[in-house]
């Protein structure tokens, strides 16, 4: 598992960046766990405290900080990427017909 450093632009009242960590076997893994703010580690806001914030993930910046994480010092709360947007019990449904 490797570390990676993202940096995400959003705006809200103010314009701001939402820095942070998420650990992934591969920079296109980082990529699609970042794109949930949920899975960052260490998330830092960079601007006042504000509603209404829009992320512009397709901006965002992403560089590899360490490799080799062993799974051990990987938070528990990091999720895995989603391979499919459908629920598991629709797929399992459509094997069926």
């Amino acid at each position: 598992m490797n570390k990676y450093y993202v940096e995400i632009p959003y705006s809200c009242t103010t314009y701001g960046r939402v820095k942070g960590y998420v650990f992934a076997n591969s920079e296109d893994e980082a990529e699609v766990l970042a794109e949930d703010v949920d899975n960052l580690d260490d998330a830092e806001y960079m601007d006042q405290d504000t509603d209404n914030t829009e992320h512009y993930y397709d901006s965002m910046e992403i560089e590899l900080r360490e490799s080799d994480i062993p799974d051990d010092e990987v938070p528990d709360y990091i999720s895995e990427p989603t391979t499919s947007e459908f629920p598991e019990y629709f797929l399992s449904e459509i094997t069926l017909i």
